[in-house]
């Protein structure tokens, strides 16, 4: 998979399908254009929800 901008398409159906795709070893691109774009909703930043979706 490649995400530009990943950050405006980020929501819970997302993170769901990194977490499944990661015991099945599938990559993702993820990109960013600045890291402003790193914040979400103001309570989460992308980063928080990248490491969350690796840790599962």
């Amino acid at each position: 998979m490649l995400y530009v901008d990943v950050p405006r398409y980020t929501n819970p159906d997302i993170e769901k399908l990194l977490a499944i795709g990661r015991p099945f070893r599938c990559a993702a691109v993820l990109a960013l254009q600045t890291p402003v774009q790193a914040e979400l909703d103001g309570s989460r930043t992308f980063r928080e929800v990248m490491n969350e979706a690796h840790r599962l």
